[in-house]
């Protein structure tokens, strides 16, 4: 069995995929299969594909119609044969030996999930910023910190995941183009037995202003649904109880965001959605921070929100917000 399997969704990044490429195959870590699903790319991206595997049998080519991220990562997850797996975006790159030190802590530990800190440089700007979670250094598990399952980073790139628990228990990607790895993130973290974080920035996310997550676009409109799921699935394994304050700011804050990306002709379609798939509580939460401020909002007003894993309450007072951290 193959120690590791990498699945790279790839779609129109033919300036991106050689580094990306290159530094999975200057991985430590022999032992690995690179499968790469060309969603339908436009551009050179397959034929660059196609080159690099006739020159190294672990990178597999897979090629479909263009169905979004979440559909290719699902090919890459159904088609793996590696006893863990890993998930690395195309415009990325990531250390020589970031796999060799995921998977040796994966066996050590007998981890079903392992994260790691990630470097972000920004195309436009040249500027990089390191980013480190404030998570335990020793095995845990979501039970320990319920707040865990929303919080870092909840892409699914900066994680070496056991393969065999995916498919026992079904966590897949949502099929879409925007915050189609939430549910994924939350599925596993959730399922996971023990959970090992290394403290050290191995992942490398370039910052794009073309990127689809940063476009306006009516693919947007499918977020309400993704996080309805994602409560769905809280509820399904008996643990929203323990996790509802943290649920809701998180979806709530979700959904905000990607508000912000749909076209102000489909905003007012975008926030019945919300409305149709979203808690009460959370929907409430979301309509507060999208309308317009209140005059009695503006003179006294508290909120909380979670980020991080950490709990904020946000007190604004004739305009000024002031903004503290909640001890548990």
């Amino acid at each position: 069995m193959t120690k590791v399997s990498i699945v790279l969704p790839v779609y129109n990044v033919a300036n991106y995929l050689p580094k990306c490429l290159d530094s999975l195959l200057a991985q430590t870590l022999e032992d690995i299969e690179i499968i790469c699903v060309n969603d339908g790319s436009k551009d050179n991206s397959l034929t660059i594909l196609q080159n690099y595997a006739a020159k190294d049998s672990r990178i597999i080519v897979i090629d479909q119609a263009n169905s979004g991220p979440g559909a290719a990562r699902n090919k890459g997850i159904i088609s793996a044969q590696g006893e863990y797996i890993g998930f690395v975006d195309p415009d990325d790159w990531v250390d020589d030996d970031m796999y060799e030190k995921m998977y040796s802590a994966a066996q050590t530990h007998d981890a079903d999930l392992v994260e790691c800190g990630v470097i972000t440089h920004n195309e436009k700007s040249g500027k990089t910023r390191s980013k480190l979670e404030n998570f335990p250094l020793v095995p845990f598990s979501w039970k320990d910190n319920p707040q865990y399952l929303f919080g870092g980073i909840t892409a699914g790139w900066n994680k070496l995941c056991r393969l065999d628990l995916l498919k026992r228990e079904h966590i897949y990607y949502s099929e879409g183009y925007c915050a189609e790895d939430h549910i994924f993130t939350i599925g596993i973290r959730l399922a996971a037995r023990k959970i090992v974080y290394i403290n050290e920035c191995m992942y490398h996310y370039l910052v794009r202003s073309q990127s689809v997550s940063r476009k306006t676009s009516m693919v947007n409109l499918k977020v309400p649904q993704f996080m309805g799921d994602v409560v769905q699935l809280l509820t399904n394994k008996g643990a929203y109880a323990r996790v509802e304050e943290s649920l809701l700011a998180d979806i709530s804050g979700m959904v905000a965001i990607h508000y912000t990306k749909i076209p102000k002709k489909n905003q007012s379609e975008y926030r019945e959605l919300c409305r149709h798939y979203l808690p009460p509580k959370a929907f409430s939460m979301f309509d507060a921070y999208i309308c317009p401020k209140r005059l009695k909002d503006y003179i006294y007003s508290v909120r909380y929100y979670t980020k991080g894993g950490h709990r904020y309450r946000c007190v604004t007072i004739l305009g000024l917000t002031i903004k503290m951290k909640v001890n548990k």
